[in-house]
This record gives structure tokens, C-alpha cells and sequence, in this order.
């Protein structure tokens, strides 16, 4: 697909590995451009940015609330439709498609109807999860371009590298929007109609990417597809034949759990029971994470590309129990100080989760079942998003006559995290990795 020039010598240690050939570094130089353009758009997409927006704007309740935050997680429950529908497929062309709609579906929030709130809300909450219902359709593909392009010894650290871009761009907007709306909250329309641009531009740019092997990789999934039918092969069953794998899932769906849950009630705490500003509350829910996830990326990846998932993901559990610890001693104090140096440390697990979550799969999937595992950790964290959020912003408020644990819900994540850690470490010594 692409024709350009040879690419001029460079000192980058990822362009230059032994690991990459020509194809690959070409690839991962316009994926790199994509990155710097795309998620300024996919940004305005985010669940704590669309959480705080329907918060200040429509006074969105609190199962809105917990909605929004969770659609980028539970959305992935999509995967179980996008898998069979992108299986055998070109990955490029398909991806492009997916990015266009994903795109298009800012330009709603350009005409939500701030006057009528319940209209103004329904509007907002359908746009974001369509948005992220493609967006999980996206990523369901693209771990397949980075499994064929990268190869195991630096895929970590160059899918970190696109993380990296990816947080840059993000946090720059969010913070910039943040500051706008601030000053006059109907800025709203305005930043959503100029995120579409650099949209376009990344669009263009992952237009020139390419996938090595693509012609065989269809090949074999075209054959997994009709094993599939025949067999009715499906999540379950990779579960269940793959114990390792499956013990892995399980493990990993607990600690999404404490993870995922304490999301929404981080936004509501600090933005209407601490009454933070747009900025502040973006700040604290979106950008301190992945400011502090962007620094320590590198570290993750490099440490990635010489460890297993599995001990990976137990050094992980570490910085999740400190994080939800913190987070209880600040909602405990009324302190959006301690609150932020919580998310300090969830940047931490934000950014080691990011980064095993895309490529994890690899240290378990045979090659003609990188897509089908992929689908099935995707898929499940899907459905931990559609419950953890939940039932964590239930445990937060209370039902009916109960009154709910209030901070305390963050001490319950706590034992959560706990368990997820003493699970990675049994099959980590049974896997003697």
C-alpha cells in the first residue's frame, strides 16, 4: 500500500532493532503520526471528560455517571461481534472504516440541546457509547496489525511508544478543554467541532500503514472461522482448553474490578461532593493518570518485553492496593490533594494495565488465535466494565433506605485488589515464570 521513500537513518533504538524490518519501521512511523492526531479527536471521547462534561452541563445522575465512565470498558463486550465480522478480513482498510464512524460521532455533541437536559443527556451518553463501541472495534483489530508488525522482543516497547503519543494527546486537550470550559461551559459545541479535524489528519496518516504477512494471517483465520462453525469454538471453549489462560482471565477480571469499579465514584466525589472545577476534576480523574502513566510507560515496556504477563501483571497489583488505599484516606479526609496523589499511583496501574492489556495475550495465543484470544480478553472486560462501575457507585451511594459505604467502598477495592495479587502470584509459581 505504501510506496514511499526509504526512511533516513535514525538514532531511535525501536526504528533501528535488529527486530524491525524496513516494512515494520515505516509502519511504525506513520502509526506514530497517527497517534499524534487521532486520539485528539478520540479524547473528547474518554469516559471521566464525558462523565464531568454530563455532570456540570445536564446534572447527570449517578448511574449516568457510572455509565459514562464505564462505556470505555464495557463496550468491549462488542468484540464478541466485531471478532467474527472482521476475521479474515484486510486489517487496514477495516480499521479506517471504524476511525471515520468513530469520528463522525463527535459531531453530535456539536448540537446537543443544552436548554433541555433530559435531551441534551440522552444525546450525549448515545454519541460517547457508539463512539467507544467503534473505538473497541478498533483496538479489537489493531492488536492483531501490532502482533504481525512488531515482533515479540520490542512490541511492548513500540506499542508503548504509541501509548506514549496517545496519553500526550489526550491529556493536552483534556487539560486545554478543561481551562475553556471553565471560562464558559457552552464552549463545549466549539471543542468538539475542532477535535474532528486532527481526526481527519490521523485517518490519512494510518491510511499508509501496511501489515506484514497479512495474506497468510487472513488465510489462517479464515480456517479458525470454520473450525469455529464446526466445533463451536468460541470463548469458553479457549477457556477452557487453555486452563493457564483461562486462570489468567480470571485473575484479571478480579483485578478490573477494584480497577474499573472505583472510577465513578472518583468522578462523583470530586466533582459534585467536593464541587471541583472542570479543570481541577479533569485533572484529577484524566489527566494525573495518564501523565503519570506517560512517564512510567517506558519502564513498564521495557520490563514487559523480558518478563511473562503473568509476574507482570502481579508486580502491578502492588501499585493497585496502594492506589485504592490512598483514595480511601482521601475521600475519608475530604482531601483532593491525597485523592490526587492516589491517582499518582493509579497512573501507575493505568499505565502497566494499558500496555499488558493490548499485547498480554501474546505469552498464551497460538498465531492463528491471536484475534480469537484477543476477543476473549476483550470481551471480558466488557463485562466487568458493565458490572464493576455499578455496582461500585450502588456500593458508594446505597439503595433505597440504605445509606451505602460511602468512602469505605474504597477499602472494599482494596481487599479486591488483594485477591487478584494472590492470584497472580499462584500461577505465576506454577507457571515458574
Amino acid at each position: 500500500m505504501y510506496a514511499g521513500s526509504q526512511p533516513r537513518a535514525s538514532a531511535d533504538p525501536i526504528v533501528n532493532s535488529p527486530q524491525l524490518n524496513l516494512r515494520s519501521r515505516r509502519n511504525l512511523r506513520w502509526e506514530q503520526f497517527t497517534e499524534l492526531s487521532l486520539p485528539a479527536s478520540f479524547a473528547l471521547l474518554e469516559g471521566s471528560f464525558c462523565a464531568i462534561l454530563a455532570d456540570k452541563i445536564f446534572a447527570a445522575p449517578g448511574w449516568v455517571l457510572a455509565l459514562l465512565t464505564s462505556a470505555p470498558m464495557w463496550a468491549n463486550l462488542s468484540s464478541i461481534f466485531w471478532n467474527p465480522l472482521t476475521r479474515g478480513l484486510p486489517k487496514v482498510p477495516t480499521i479506517l472504516t471504524l476511525q471515520a464512524l468513530a469520528l463522525a460521532c463527535l459531531g453530535i455533541f456539536i448540537v446537543l440541546p443544552q436548554g433541555n437536559h433530559q435531551l441534551g443527556l440522552a444525546l450525549l451518553v448515545s454519541a460517547m457509547v457508539s463512539g467507544r463501541l467503534l473505538i473497541s472495534g478498533i483496538m479489537t483489530v489493531r492488536s492483531v496489525v501490532w502482533s504481525l508488525n512488531y515482533h515479540r522482543d520490542v512490541r511492548a516497547r513500540s506499542t508503548a511508544r504509541l501509548h506514549t503519543l496517545t496519553s500526550v494527546v489526550t491529556v493536552s486537550v483534556a487539560s486545554l478543554a478543561g481551562l475553556m470550559l471553565d471560562n464558559d461551559p457552552g464552549y463545549f459545541r466549539w471543542i468538539y467541532a475542532a477535535g474532528i479535524l486532527p481526526g481527519i489528519v490521523g485517518i490519512w496518516c494510518f491510511w499508509h500503514v501496511d501489515v506484514p504477512g497479512e495474506l497468510r494471517q487472513r488465510v489462517e483465520e479464515r480456517r479458525a472461522r470454520e473450525v469455529a462453525v464446526k466445533s463451536s469454538l468460541g470463548g469458553l471453549r479457549i477457556l477452557w482448553s487453555d486452563r493457564n489462560y483461562g486462570r489468567y482471565m480470571l485473575y484479571q477480571f478480579v483485578s478490573g474490578i477494584a480497577n474499573m469499579g472505583i472510577e465513578a465514584p472518583i468522578v462523583y466525589l470530586v466533582s459534585r461532593e467536593l464541587g471541583a472545577s472542570f479543570l481541577t476534576s479533569i485533572s484529577i480523574t484524566l489527566v494525573i493518570p495518564f501523565v503519570t502513566g506517560l512517564l512510567a510507560l517506558p519502564f513498564w515496556a521495557k520490563y514487559l518485553d523480558r518478563s511473562h504477563v503473568v509476574r507482570f501483571r502481579y508486580i502491578q497489583s502492588y501499585y493497585l492496593l496502594a492506589s485504592t488505599l490512598l483514595l480511601w484516606a482521601g475521600a475519608e479526609f475530604a482531601s483532593l490533594l491525597i485523592i490526587g496523589i492516589a491517582r499518582v499511583v493509579g497512573g501507575l496501574v493505568r499505565s502497566a494495565g494499558g500496555i499488558a492489556w493490548q499485547i498480554g495475550h501474546n505469552d498464551f495465543a497460538p498465531r492463528a488465535g491471536l484475534s480469537s484470544y484477543m476477543s476473549v480478553h476483550v470481551t471480558l472486560t466488557g463485562i466487568r466494565g458493565a458490572i464493576a462501575p455499578f455496582m461500585f457507585m450502588a456500593l458508594y451511594l446505597g439503595l433505597a433506605d440504605w445509606s451505602g459505604l460511602g468512602a469505605s467502598v474504597f477499602l472494599f477495592a482494596a481487599v479486591v485488589a488483594c485477591l487478584s495479587g494472590w492470584g497472580f502470584w499462584r500461577l505465576k509459581q506454577d507457571l515458574g515464570v
